[in-house]
């Protein structure tokens, strides 16, 4: 590749697709090469080397693509992440000044942010203020800037987890049937058995029965708390547990998972797909 010289950039932050061919060596580093070079020598280097597929010509969120659609490894330095997908009803372009106005205030609400364009929605990555209430939010920023948004809020995933092409093909598949501006995942769930879609429904049980969900005695609880019609102090008498470490309970359940077991259809549906079997027939 020496004979190349000035051609190749080594070290990439910034992609300028129009400029460059991008690859990765054998040491799965990427470097580009100009797009001067000879139809055949282009060809060549794709035999040796594997050509970068491109999403973005930031380097942060090209690793957050390649982390959804290739398997690659997340690019940030925190362990779990929340996302909400926001979609404009009207699907007009968005000056960028007023874009740019609206991600700050997201800014000062979610703390850092990551922010995808997949399909005409953005998809906007936090890693802090798990609690937001986007309702709230996202009616004072459509008043704000007489826009329509329909707002979809994520659940909770761990960064080592390979669940969100799945969760964002689901939803795109079960966007024309949203029932309301803003929805979460037990949302989806009801979206779903309302198509009888029960590959999407057990997909979706998979992501939310996991972790916190999985451990001894939460199962119990959801059953009592529902059996209770999400009265407190009864479900603790039910489950012998002080009423304190119930709510503290909780409190973890909400804040690992993002899910609300003193809501009741949150809490219906959560008790529901944990009686849901698979039929391997």
């Amino acid at each position: 590749m020496k004979q190349y010289g000035q051609k190749i950039v080594t070290n990439v932050t910034f992609f300028d697709s129009e400029r460059y061919f991008y690859f990765r060596n054998e040491f799965d580093e990427l470097f580009g090469i100009e797009k001067g070079i000879a139809q055949n020598e282009y060809e060549l280097i794709k035999m040796i080397y594997v050509e970068k597929t491109f999403y973005s010509n930031d380097a942060t969120n090209q690793a957050m693509y390649e982390y959804i659609y290739e398997s690659k490894k997340f690019p940030l330095p925190y362990q779990n992440y929340k996302f909400i997908i926001v979609t404009d009803k009207a699907h007009k372009p968005i000056s960028k000044p007023v874009e740019e106005e609206i991600l700050n205030i997201l800014k000062d609400v979610l703390g850092e942010i990551i922010v995808l364009d997949v399909k005409g929605s953005k998809v906007i990555f936090f890693f802090d203020r798990y609690d937001t209430n986007f309702e709230d939010l996202f009616m004072t920023i459509s008043s704000d800037f007489y826009l329509d948004f329909i707002v979809h809020e994520g659940i909770i995933f761990q960064s080592e987890e390979r669940f969100m092409q799945s969760y964002i093909e689901a939803y795109q598949k079960l966007f024309v049937k949203r029932m309301k501006s803003v929805t979460n995942v037990c949302d989806l769930v009801m979206m779903a058995l309302s198509t009888l879609d029960m590959k999407i429904v057990f997909f979706l049980k998979k992501v939310i029965i996991r972790g916190i969900f999985e451990e001894e005695g939460v199962v119990q609880i959801v059953q009592a708390l529902f059996q209770s019609n999400l009265n407190i102090s009864q479900a603790s008498k039910e489950l012998y547990m002080h009423r304190n470490t119930l709510i503290s309970k909780l409190d973890q359940i909400k804040k690992q998972t993002g899910i609300d077991l003193q809501n009741f259809k949150q809490a219906s549906i959560i008790h529901f797909i944990i009686q849901l079997k698979e039929d391997t027939n």
